[in-house]
């Protein structure tokens, strides 16, 4: 899949912060307000529909997503299982990101700042930079 496509294809893995911080990125790259019309009629058409088929699945079956697709059609239970990962992917790359956010707040409170200086190992000689 190209990384330059509207991320409202599939909107399971797609929504959220992600689709925020590159949306202004995206309208600039692909020509402004060209690009907003559209972004926006992908996301009615097909954006909008498919979240709402999912939600709709899920609160009138009140199964699990592997569940729902074994009862729906045998094959089709690997669809759960494969739905199910990418969640779980999701979560952990979202909960990555709060980690982060929580430690460099607590951090920015102390008096010495984690990266007030360029002391560090791994770091090139950046006092000439400053």
């Amino acid at each position: 899949m190209d990384a330059d496509l509207p991320p409202v294809i599939y909107p399971r893995n797609y929504e959220g912060l992600g689709n925020v911080w590159r949306f202004p990125y995206l309208c600039y790259k692909h020509g402004g307000g060209a690009f907003l019309v559209p972004y926006a009629l992908m996301l009615f058409l097909i954006g909008i529909p498919c979240f709402f088929l999912e939600i709709s699945l899920g609160q009138y079956s009140a199964m699990g997503p592997s569940a729902l697709y074994a009862n729906m059609a045998p094959m089709f239970k690997g669809l759960g299982f494969s739905n199910l990962f990418a969640s779980s992917m999701v979560a952990l790359y979202y909960n990555m990101i709060i980690a982060w956010t929580i430690y460099y707040t607590f951090a920015s409170f102390t008096s010495h700042l984690p990266w007030e200086d360029c002391g560090q190992s791994h770091n090139t000689d950046c006092k000439y930079l400053l």
